[in-house]
């Protein structure tokens, strides 16, 4: 649950690919709707930056589920399980 506050967080899924030949198992926030995304965005913006400390990265780059899938399968992934774990 990390990748979303990268600048790049797809540079980080290609070094993920390049170092790994088994499995990779992505555990991220992801968003379902515009209202959704808007919400997740002040969320962890809230919780980040607000509660725990100002120089935390929140540059908002979450994707919708399908989006992470196409960005493992243009990299060669396969998804064999996804699961959403619920809003937090």
């Amino acid at each position: 649950m990390v990748l979303h506050h990268s600048n790049t967080p797809l540079d980080y899924l290609d070094e993920l690919f390049r170092v790994t030949s088994i499995r990779i198992i992505l555990l991220e926030t992801v968003y379902f709707n515009e209202p959704h995304r808007w919400l997740t965005g002040f969320l962890d913006w809230a919780y980040n930056r607000v509660l725990n400390h100002p120089d935390i990265n929140v540059p908002m780059n979450f994707l919708r589920p399908a989006g992470w899938v196409g960005e493992l399968e243009k990299r060669g992934g396969k998804v064999v399980h996804m699961e959403h774990l619920g809003i937090d």
